[in-house]
């Protein structure tokens, strides 16, 4: 298995933002602020490597 942080976390950029689950991007439309849903956050749980291939699977 491959050495990694279970609890490792990444930036995002200063215009992204993270609510629950559900990561938007601050913007603006109209000179007025917008927020737009970009996707759900995803959290890998667990990272297996193939010793032969060297292959890994999230």
């Amino acid at each position: 298995m491959a050495n990694i942080n279970r609890f490792q976390y990444f930036e995002l950029p200063s215009d992204y933002h993270l609510g629950g689950v559900t990561i938007y991007k601050d913007s603006t439309a109209n000179n007025k602020p917008k927020i737009t849903r970009v996707c759900d956050a995803i959290f890998i749980e667990k990272v297996v490597q193939d010793a032969d291939s060297m292959e890994q699977q999230l």
